[in-house]
């Protein structure tokens, strides 16, 4: 046979076929090796990867993306979660994740989706949790872990005697706001006090300009009826 020419593919292949058609392809040619029939086994043409050995463990290691936030919360033998674990795992989340105060944020984001605050979540911790109550907490803790601060992240924060709706449109009420509603109460008081001549007293006005929350106008409203409230913001 002329090395130049192909070799015809009705012969069988010996190893100077497959030498030969080497030297025609301009290369080294794979010898696969085949059983009596001249049949291919399927485990010879796709071997499979060798597995990890014990000592590397890496090639088994799921992406930090896809690991699981933290172990699964125990069941019930009826295939329910308590408030209870799920409590405890959102705490542990939370610390892990270097969330300050994880404590006490789990409590709150568990209180948001049990539907039960303050003391009365400890009469229901151990109530099986609900399956909207359950995806509400998932999606706080991955709002939570994404760095949205608490308050946005429960939709509301407590001010003085108010429990004020929040989000990232408005500035978040601080503790240092309850006291300037302390002075303002005060001058209402002053000058309710010193109108002369005893007759009718004008309803005062106070004006709350980019009141945002309203945390101001609200809380002097809430504890002062006699005075007249506007509150006004750009939207």
């Amino acid at each position: 046979m002329d090395a130049t020419t192909p070799p015809d593919p009705a012969e069988e292949p010996t190893d100077a076929t497959v030498e030969e058609a080497a030297g025609w392809l301009g290369g080294p040619v794979a010898q696969v090796p085949a059983d009596r029939d001249g049949v291919v086994e399927a485990d010879d043409a796709a071997p499979e990867p060798a597995a990890p050995s014990d000592g590397d463990l890496s090639a088994a290691e799921p992406p930090p993306e896809l690991r699981a936030p933290g172990p699964m919360p125990d069941m019930g033998a009826d295939g329910t979660v308590a408030w209870r674990a799920l409590l405890a795992e959102t705490t542990s989340t939370l610390a892990r994740n270097q969330v300050d105060a994880a404590p006490v944020e789990a409590r709150r984001i568990v209180e948001e989706a049990a539907g039960h605050d303050g003391s009365a979540l400890l009469v229901h911790l151990d109530d099986p949790a609900t399956v909207s109550g359950v995806a509400a907490l998932d999606r706080m803790v991955e709002r939570r872990l994404g760095g949205e601060p608490l308050q946005y992240v429960l939709g509301r924060w407590g001010f003085r005697a108010l429990d004020l709706m929040v989000d990232e449109r408005v500035l978040i009420p601080r503790p240092e706001t309850e006291g300037l509603v302390d002075h303002v109460l005060a001058e209402l008081d002053r000058r309710a006090r010193t109108t002369p001549g005893g007759g009718p007293i004008d309803v005062p006005v106070v004006i709350d300009l980019g009141c945002g929350s309203g945390a101001i106008g609200l809380a002097v409203a809430a504890e002062r009826r006699t005075v007249e409230v506007h509150a006004v913001d750009v939207e």
